[in-house]
């Protein structure tokens, strides 16, 4: 159902800065207790990513935070993971056109890349590439939320989104898995949201 790229392993998280005062005619500052504050706490659950929660602010936050990671706007990627708790995408290195890298957004912050082993084919790769510039944060969310209903699962819950290139015949497609009591299904949308199947 997809080219030689589909069967890529999975892709393998706010620093808080402090200060002291230097000026010697400064009261003394009492020594921190090491207990977050009040708007720390706030900032980290603001930064904290859940698929359950996510909107199209969050989503963007995260795509944003990858692709200033690659280096290059817009990112040239692969694939587009969503998971319970972080973003993950397959992007090509801009300063190396051949090489491929796993990039994750998890709470709050982009981890270190981890190379991907494409098999070298260049060429396949070059045919399942698209631009983080045709991935919507806001057509993503909508998707997600009509997923389960669109795909008429009963009381589905969506665990996962990916977003891949799957031939010249499909294109781009995103790609949502739904659970439910009785059934499960993979909920098959265009990139602006258009509904294609459900498997």
């Amino acid at each position: 159902m997809r080219s030689t790229l589909t069967s890529l392993t999975a892709i393998a998280a706010i620093t808080l800065l402090g200060g002291c005062s230097t000026n010697p005619d400064s009261e003394e500052t009492p020594a921190s207790t090491g207990t977050p504050t009040v708007e720390e706490d706030t900032a980290t659950e603001e930064a904290a990513f859940t698929l359950e929660e996510a909107d199209a602010e969050d989503i963007d936050r995260a795509l944003t935070a990858l692709v200033e990671e690659v280096g290059e706007e817009p990112a040239q990627i692969t694939e587009l993971n969503i998971s319970n708790s972080a973003v993950g995408i397959y992007a090509v290195d801009p300063s190396a056109p051949d090489e491929l890298n796993a990039w994750e957004y998890r709470d709050g912050s982009v981890g270190p890349s981890n190379p991907v082993d494409y098999g070298g084919d260049t060429e396949a790769l070059s045919q399942n590439l698209f631009s983080t510039a045709d991935v919507s944060a806001s057509v993503i969310e909508n998707a997600l939320s009509e997923a389960p209903e669109t795909g008429e699962i009963e009381d589905g819950e969506v665990d996962g989104l990916t977003m891949v290139w799957m031939g010249p015949d499909l294109g781009v497609v995103m790609q949502i898995s739904v659970s439910g009591e009785r059934e499960s299904g993979l909920v098959r949308f265009e990139p602006d949201g258009t509904f294609i199947e459900v498997l």
